[in-house]
């Protein structure tokens, strides 16, 4: 009975949201827990999707009435006397879009060097944090080096890839100073500082 319920409300009441090109239904709310211990709450949303909706970490999903992106960082099943009544996701709020690209060296039969450029990430929404003094005294992982601390969904970066905030006027270009994949399953979090290599 309360499992026909919630899915009655998260279909009349949800917002219309995208994940990965399918379309669906989503009860979003303002976040209420932080996700990890130095993001603000602010920063984070909450929301319900109907129960048969697969959605896992690290997934993209774009609110279609007010035009947000959303990160997943944890998925949960919300059950009842033993009924799945939705897929309960803590999300962050995308305040970034990022490309990140791996750099080659080809050489031709002459001897003559060319640089490639290979995408990891292309367009993607991110959650872009600016590390403070205070941040860097609350929490012991930040590198001493890092500006900026950005959680993407899982990639394969490395320490020598450029980095480019694309919706800043003018653009970011960033290097990676540390990446971690394993603080939030399905998420890499990347700190970087300025890019100062000549590409």
């Amino acid at each position: 009975m309360i499992a026909k319920e919630k899915f009655k409300l998260i279909q009349k009441e949800g917002s219309p949201v995208t994940v990965g090109g399918v379309q669906t239904k989503m009860l979003i709310g303002r976040g209420t827990s932080q996700i990890t211990n130095t993001v603000a709450v602010e920063a984070t949303r909450k929301g319900y999707f109907l129960p048969d909706f697969s959605v896992g970490n690290g997934s993209i999903v774009n609110n279609e009435v007010t035009g947000e992106s959303y990160l997943v960082a944890a998925t949960y099943p919300e059950e009842y006397a033993g009924e799945k009544l939705s897929v309960y996701a803590a999300m962050f709020v995308c305040n970034a879009v990022v490309d990140i690209q791996s750099i080659t060296t080809e050489y031709d039969d002459n001897g003559d060097k060319t640089t490639k450029l290979n995408p990891i990430l292309t367009n993607s929404p991110c959650y872009m944090q600016r590390v403070s003094g205070d941040l860097k005294q609350y929490d012991p992982g930040i590198h001493p080096d890092a500006e900026y601390i950005l959680f993407v969904p899982a990639c394969g970066a490395t320490l020598l890839d450029t980095i480019t905030v694309k919706d800043h006027s003018p653009q970011l270009k960033f290097k990676a100073v540390d990446i971690n994949n394993f603080i939030l399953e399905g998420i890499t979090r990347i700190q970087v500082k300025a890019e100062t290599r000549n590409a």
